[in-house]
């Protein structure tokens, strides 16, 4: 009688464990909105300059930055930046909205871009529905 248990044990446990080792789905990775991005009216050609964005990552702290993809040329940058959230099947998150944040965890996260840049230099970020927020910076004469 308790190798019957024993077995239907084994057989319980089992299931059991390939029902909660299952592989994750793997992250997924989205483009953020940007709300809005701060940059300088005027820059030198030859310095690094600084750009702020502004953004919600998603609904809860599961939500997080991934990084930027950028393509760049002396007049212009195109900006992506881009979000990652796990599968949030069996995740609990915090209840908070989480947002762009800089390496200080203020609110709003950098960019710099690279000199050389030419007057004028228009940055273009790229939001989800395939729509551009644009700004122009002027250089100044070297």
């Amino acid at each position: 009688m308790i190798r019957s248990y024993w077995k239907i044990f084994s057989v319980l446990a089992l299931a059991v464990g390939l029902t909660c080792s299952s592989p994750e789905a793997p992250p997924t990775t989205f483009i953020v909105q940007i709300d809005s991005v701060l940059v300088p009216s005027s820059v030198e050609p030859d310095e690094p300059t600084m750009l702020k964005l502004f953004g919600i990552i998603g609904p809860n702290l599961c939500y997080r930055f991934k990084g930027f993809e950028a393509e760049k040329t002396n007049s212009r940058l195109d900006l992506t930046v881009f979000g990652i959230v796990p599968d949030l099947m069996n995740l609990r998150c915090a209840a908070a909205i989480s947002v762009l944040r800089g390496e200080d965890h203020s609110q709003g996260k950098e960019y710099f871009v690279a000199p050389p840049l030419s007057d004028p230099f228009l940055v273009v970020i790229h939001q989800p529905d395939g729509s551009t927020l644009e700004k122009t910076i002027r250089v100044l004469s070297p």
